[in-house]
């Protein structure tokens, strides 16, 4: 299940959309507006000051962690190791965040 897929339903289980409205903004190509405090920031908004997260969902995350390894010249090489794993993450919502204003 991708990150999309978990998110949808976990909105759809508690209520924040029917399975009607989450199928028409995804059918547009575009996101539900439910995110991280981190993505809403580089969307250019805030969260207001004592909101708390509508869900929190566990969702996959890469992670960053890299291991040196040698190639068959005897060269040390840096790896990403490609693993995945689940994170619990908060989410708010489009009411719940403001425009940051220069």
């Amino acid at each position: 299940m991708t990150n999309l897929q978990i998110i949808a339903s976990a909105a759809i289980a508690s209520g924040l959309y029917t399975e009607d409205q989450v199928e028409a903004i995804l059918s547009t190509g575009r996101r539900l507006p439910l995110h991280t405090f981190a993505e809403w920031k580089a969307l250019g908004y805030m969260v207001k000051k004592g909101e708390k997260a509508k869900l929190q969902i566990e969702i996959w995350k890469k992670s960053n962690k890299k291991i040196t390894a040698e190639n068959e010249n005897g060269e040390e090489i840096e790896a990403e190791t490609g693993r995945f794993y689940k994170k619990l993450s908060h989410f708010f919502t489009l009411d719940q965040v403001e425009r940051i204003t220069a």
